[in-house]
């Protein structure tokens, strides 16, 4: 991943997550005190959907008023505003401000406001490659079987109100289901899982190490086939991935690949 020249970025448009707790306000916030005390000249617009910050970034664009676009919030927040600037010039800032951050994790980014202030003004642009699932961009990962089912429990006020412990009652649900049977090719080659993630990035959930090998600059994918035998083996990977030990598992197997179907 090159690293294209830096330069001086004075006239932010920051897309901030409306749904974003008041003890993550509290970065955005200090965050918005350092460029200011750096002279930049700042504009803070507030997202209620994923659709709303995608519109948000596209106008930012077209006006020409701002030299980057600074998604405050999660990796939806992020994921949304990145395909309003889809084939744009401006370059993507990221306040971390939400319940996960994987991308933060994935690029390093500490939860410090001078740091992150710094960065948004003077550090270097990178390119990153994304991917398309039925149709939609992504550019962190996208999954079939075990993680749908937890995301489509997820409460989200729920989620607002206590974080990633929102998580939990969800996550023990897609435990007590019946573990699904998925056929997967990867580049014209069939294979059986249980439950799959295509990864762009190392990290998942977080701070969790899911690939290590995976790069946000890679043009393939890295595709992770989860193969338990039972939910009590599910809940083992779980355990492997929480530690960041899942290469090595023998029901677990990597591929690399530019083409994946999941049926």
């Amino acid at each position: 991943m090159r690293p294209l020249p830096a330069r001086l970025r004075e006239r932010p448009l920051i897309i901030h997550n409306a749904a974003a707790g008041t003890s993550r306000r509290r970065l955005l916030t200090a965050v918005v005190g350092q460029l200011h005390r750096r002279g930049a000249t700042i504009t803070v617009k507030t997202a209620h959907s994923v659709g709303e910050n995608a519109r948000l970034a596209r106008e930012a664009v077209v006006s020409g008023g701002h030299d980057v676009v600074v998604a405050a919030g999660g990796d939806s927040t992020i994921r949304g505003t990145a395909v309003g600037l889809l084939d744009s010039p401006l370059p993507l800032g990221v306040i971390p401000v939400g319940t996960g951050n994987v991308l933060a994790a994935e690029i390093g980014l500490k939860q410090h406001a001078d740091i992150i202030a710094d960065y948004l003004m003077t550090g270097p642009a990178k390119s990153i490659s994304g991917g398309l699932a039925n149709g939609e961009p992504f550019f962190l990962m996208a999954g079939a079987g075990f993680d749908g089912g937890v995301i489509a429990n997820l409460n989200d006020a729920v989620k607002r109100r206590v974080g990633k412990f929102a998580y939990t009652i969800p996550v023990m649900k897609a435990l007590g289901r019946k573990l699904p049977d998925l056929s997967v090719e990867v580049d014209g080659v069939s294979h059986h899982a249980r439950w799959v993630i295509v990864a762009k990035a190392k990290h998942y959930g977080g701070a969790f190490v899911l690939s290590p090998s995976s790069s946000l600059s890679d043009q393939g994918f890295t595709t992770i086939l989860f193969r338990p035998a039972t939910r009590l083996g599910l809940a083992r990977q779980l355990l492997r991935l929480s530690a960041g030990r899942l290469e090595g598992a023998s029901d677990v197997t990597f591929l690399r690949g530019n083409r994946i179907g999941i049926a």
